[in-house]
């Protein structure tokens, strides 16, 4: 009897191996969205498919137990994406590149003439590959939810690196200022051009023997250095009568900062006055233009009082600003995670939009730039901030909501009617002229709003659970 159940037992197994076989050759892919996920590992004729599964079909035996086809194809289905993912960026072509950008720059000397070169260099081909690759597996395997932090994590994180090159290419302009102030004139700049090309003429013709043997042995990264060196040599000339460029030390080593400069003159009293002065005549003569309307308002808050609701809305931050009222007046929306939004969307995006365009009126060009870098560098913090907070805003009057009786909702409709009829008519005045009783800014438009909600399902002073209705 023991021999008959063993040899059954036998039978049994190689029954469930013939038919798992069966069942995972006419598979046409591994699992659900495979052929779109992994392209390469399809159906029984890949190589790769055939040896992960003949792999597990040897575990399988040496186990010598029964195991369902589920349970084999799950292996099988470990095995295969193990690299899911196929990277947008060539790593090989990525260092490649890389090298030869490195190589123009040690042969140009880029950090002397704009500091941060290389890092730029370094930083933008590294952050090209690894942020790419990482936003690819974030998709592949995340949520709509989690493409909405992923896609701001990637946009801050790209934006610090661009910091970093906005920063080379701003210490390259300021010296380039300085070095066009060492000529006298435009004619002298082309004269000593000229000059430069003649005297090294020689040398010249010696860069053109070394970059035509270059690409004959093919090598192109001493092909890139030698360019970089050509590029100096023909573009670091000094006036006639002057040094060369990289004898310029005591340049160095003055005590002169150009923000710090900028810095003073924004200060002075003066230019406060000139600047209040012209965006009262630019308000004057071009009521329609935004920025004027905008820098006008927060100038001289009385001029709000004769502006409406909807031009309000228009700000930076009337929105958010309406979005804030409404949390704080229904007070079950009230989160840690709102006060974290509140904050950052005032820090990081109102106040630094009044200064870009306060930068933008006094000319002060790289400024603005890093107003707008560090704006679109806080958009990962204040995306999870506000976007998390506003989620536990809605579940939670989803969820309070849920537990009101509809006799509690109607006896708050009939004892608050005068509180909510005179929060929502205050906001409507708000939005729809210019006398709008006690909101004065979109802030209090949207506590009202929240106010009057909170009267609709704020709960019974005496519950009764005992009649639901």
């Amino acid at each position: 009897m023991v021999v008959q159940q063993q040899h059954f037992r036998l039978s049994f197994q190689k029954v469930t191996l013939l038919v798992v076989l069966l069942y995972l050759s006419a598979s046409p892919v591994l699992t659900l969205n495979q052929e779109s996920k992994q392209g390469d590992i399809k159906g029984k004729n890949s190589d790769e498919f055939n040896n992960v599964f003949e792999t597990v079909k040897t575990e399988w035996q040496e186990l010598g137990q029964e195991q369902s086809s589920s349970s084999i194809r799950q292996k099988i289905n470990l095995r295969a994406t193990e690299s899911p993912v196929k990277p947008w960026v060539d790593r090989t072509n990525q260092q490649l590149y890389l090298s030869y950008g490195l190589a123009f720059a040690q042969g140009s000397n880029a950090n002397t003439y704009a500091a941060n070169a290389t890092n730029c260099l370094r930083r933008s081909f590294d952050t090209y590959y690894q942020q790419t690759l990482l936003l690819q597996w974030r998709y592949y395997y995340g949520n709509v939810e989690d493409q909405i932090y992923n896609s701001t994590k990637f946009v801050s994180t790209v934006t610090n690196n661009v910091m970093i090159c906005f920063d080379a290419f701003e210490n390259y302009v300021y010296y380039n200022e300085y070095r066009f102030s060492q000529f006298s004139s435009m004619t002298s700049v082309l004269t000593s051009f000229f000059q430069n090309l003649i005297g090294n003429a020689i040398v010249l013709t010696r860069y053109q023997k070394t970059l035509t043997d270059a690409i004959t042995k093919n090598n192109v990264t001493s092909l890139f250095e030698q360019a970089g060196k050509l590029a100096i040599l023909l573009l670091d000339f000094p006036e006639i009568e002057s040094a060369s460029l990289q004898s310029a030390n005591p340049f160095y080593n003055e005590d002169i900062n150009q923000r710090q400069e900028e810095d003073k003159i924004l200060n002075s009293e003066e230019l406060v006055q000139e600047v209040e002065t012209n965006l009262q005549t630019d308000f004057e003569l071009y009521d329609d233009d935004f920025i004027s309307d905008y820098l006008l308002k927060e100038a001289h808050p009385r001029l709000k009082e004769s502006k409406t609701g909807a031009q309000q809305m228009l700000s930076a931050g009337g929105i958010v600003s309406f979005l804030r009222g409404i949390a704080n007046g229904t007070k079950t929306l009230k989160t840690n995670n709102m006060s974290v939004c509140e904050k950052k969307v005032s820090d990081k995006w109102d106040k630094n939009f009044l200064l870009m365009v306060n930068q933008t009126q006094s000319g002060l060009g790289f400024k603005v730039g890093w107003t707008i870098l560090d704006m679109i560098y806080n958009v990962n913090n204040i995306t999870q901030s506000c976007y998390t907070g506003l989620k536990e805003s809605a579940l939670g009057l989803a969820g309070y909501v849920k537990l009101q009786y509809p006799s509690n909702v109607i006896d708050n409709v009939v004892f608050n009617f005068g509180n909510i009829f005179d929060a929502l008519r205050d906001t409507v005045l708000f939005f729809a002229s210019s006398s709008r009783g006690e909101y004065n800014v979109p802030y209090e438009a949207g506590e009202g709003v929240g106010h009057a909600i909170w009267q609709i399902i704020k709960p019974p002073t005496n519950p009764r659970k005992d009649k639901p209705f």
